[in-house]
């Protein structure tokens, strides 16, 4: 708001000098505000070249590479986990059929052949 504007309208001085004392104190508390958020956005972005800084010179496939490889030794170890409790199962399994007659012996490294071929089930 100029004093000319004011002055136009017919306004006398003292009531002029009120109205942009007022006006000079509103302009104030946003250019204080505005500032702030300046401030706090120019802190932003320095946090975030900051961070920016760190990735430079990474290689994005050697990582993706690194990831799949750690991928594959998780899925091993779950496996080599895994796996001998599968063998004791199947062990089981045979030596059942086995006892059963249902298998021959030899199936678990028995040197004795006693299967009988009418009760085989497969």
């Amino acid at each position: 708001m100029q004093r000319k504007f004011l002055e136009g309208l017919g306004l006398e001085k003292s009531i002029i000098d009120k109205i942009l004392n007022e006006n000079g104190t509103d302009i104030e508390k946003a250019k204080e505000r505005l500032e702030t958020e300046r401030d706090n956005y120019k802190s932003q972005l320095e946090t975030a070249q900051t961070a920016l800084k760190k990735f430079e010179g990474v290689n994005v496939e050697e990582l993706k590479g690194e990831i799949e490889k750690l991928n594959g030794d998780l899925a091993a170890k779950e496996t080599c986990r895994i796996l001998p409790s599968y063998i004791f199962i199947i062990r089981c399994y045979i030596g059942i059929r086995c006892s059963l007659g249902l298998l021959p012996f030899n199936t678990l490294g028995n040197k004795s052949y006693r299967y009988q071929r009418e009760k085989a089930v497969f």
